[in-house]
């Protein structure tokens, strides 16, 4: 074994050594002891009794069976050395300062074994610093360790040295940083001076001034978790297939960032945007160099919009008249109109109203003006999707196979529009809390349906139990 050859090892008693190793792989294996040993060979110093002893300790405190456990000790082998009792005390105060129960520990615990060694009262430092620095809750700091685990095993210390150093890189204010610190706490775990030299490298690399850089990382913070070298092949990537001019390049992609995680998507989407908006090559580039945010949208939605606002339209005279004319721009308007905004179409046509509204005035005011003009359009919401099974209403049976089809999804099924909590409120008697306007419990559609629905529960925690004596009805 090559633990048997480091200097530390040479001067104990080899019999006392080699039995104490013999008795570690009956109790781990031979692989794991050997991992074990490589890395703290100190512990030879210990009676292997005693870290079996503790071993086991551990393993019943963690409660997640001995191979979770001794996948922890091989990372993090000092903890043989750990009374149990110890142990716990750290993680019910970690449990505590956190607001976190045993499941999100353990998840903790499987990023970052080390925890587990970390002083009580540093930890309450650690977390109420973070907090304070960004303005997160007890929660949201556990989050950020969860997803950087680094982010723990930096002393309060040196994350103010960084911090500091962050916003002088950055020429950030404190109001800014403070919102850095809320969304990348990562950054500070980065070394300082590392980022400075990225920062440089990008402005040498990209022929523009580093004052340009640093404002563009100051607005999208989160490039500087990024590896130099993939950011900058990334951008200029995306800034040939967009044929994007150097000087407006950084401009448009610090407010478009999203375009920078899959840039090889690009051409195909091009291709979806000039075929829909009906244009030359020539005219698309000035075009979605104006209108960025079209890009974020998958092709599949861009076609699927044209198709089912096109389809609709024909289904009403003044839109029909509407449509054959739709300028370019109007188009545009078309595609960023969230799928939200084309329930407003079908309703309008199932209650006899899309002659008083023209098409594009429909998808493009505010969800405000449009409920002052047709205040029963949350009620329709509600009983719509109480009603709709794909392939769909009366109206969305009227659409041409094809449309419907790529619509549907959108426009009917459990996520297009959360009704449950609705029903919940209403017939439980309770009040929208002020955390939740009525616009944002109606009209949260698609991915934000789940973040809408943690914050439900959160502030309603007799809504699930209600869910499911509704299920069993």
């Amino acid at each position: 074994m090559s633990v048997l050859k480091r200097s530390h090892v040479r001067q104990l008693n080899p019999d006392i050594v080699q039995q104490r190793i013999i008795k570690l792989q009956e109790a781990f294996g031979a692989d794991a002891v050997n991992s074990i040993l490589s890395s703290a060979p100190e512990l030879l110093d210990r009676k292997s009794e005693r870290m079996v002893e503790y071993f086991r300790g551990l393993s019943q405190l963690l409660g997640a069976g001995d191979a979770f456990a001794l996948e922890v000790v091989v990372r993090c082998p000092d903890l043989l050395g750990h009374r149990p009792e110890m142990v716990q005390m750290r993680l019910q105060n970690m449990a505590k300062v956190l607001q976190v129960d045993h499941a999100a520990l353990l998840r903790l615990i499987k990023k970052s074994p080390t925890v587990l060694k970390l002083n009580a009262a540093k930890v309450q430092q650690h977390v109420e610093f973070l907090a304070e620095l960004g303005g997160l809750s007890p929660q949201q700091v556990y989050k950020a360790y969860v997803n950087w685990p680094v982010l723990m095993t930096i002393s309060v210390p040196l994350l103010k040295a960084r911090f500091a150093a962050l916003a002088r890189l950055l020429a950030a204010s404190p109001e800014h940083m403070k919102k850095i610190c809320r969304v990348f706490p990562n950054l500070l775990g980065r070394d300082p001076s590392q980022l400075d030299a990225n920062l440089s490298l990008l402005a040498q690399q990209l022929g523009l001034p580093k004052e340009r850089i640093v404002a563009f990382a100051r607005n999208e913070p989160g490039l500087l978790s990024w590896n130099v070298s993939t950011l900058l092949s990334r951008i200029m990537a995306t800034r040939s297939v967009l044929r994007l001019p150097p000087e407006l390049a950084l401009s448009l992609l610090a407010f478009n960032r999203p375009l920078l995680n899959r840039p090889e998507l690009l051409p195909q989407k091009l291709q979806a945007l000039q075929r829909v908006l009906g244009v030359t090559e020539e005219e698309l580039y000035p075009l979605v160099h104006g209108y960025m945010t079209l890009l974020r949208f998958d092709t599949d939605s861009v076609e699927a919009k044209m198709a089912c606002a096109g389809s609709l339209a024909r289904l009403s005279e003044r839109w029909s008249n509407d449509w054959s004319s739709l300028s370019v721009l109007s188009k545009v308007r078309t595609i960023q109109a969230g799928w939200s905004c084309h329930w407003r179409l079908v309703y309008l046509l199932q209650s006899g109203q899309a002659h008083s509204v023209s098409l594009l005035t429909a998808l493009r005011i505010s969800h405000q003006k449009f409920l002052t003009a047709f205040p029963d359009y949350l009620l329709w919401l509600h009983r719509y999707n109480q009603a709709v099974q794909p392939p769909g209403i009366t109206i969305l049976s009227q659409l041409p196979a094809q449309s419907a089809n790529a619509a549907v999804p959108h426009l009917t099924g459990p996520d297009c529009f959360p009704s449950i909590l609705f029903d919940f409120l209403v017939q439980t008697q309770q009040q929208v809390p002020w955390a939740f306007s009525l616009r944002e419990l109606l009209l949260s559609y698609n991915n934000t349906v789940l973040l809408l629905r943690e914050k439900f529960c959160a502030a309603y925690p007799g809504f699930e139990q209600w869910e499911q004596s509704m299920k069993s009805l």
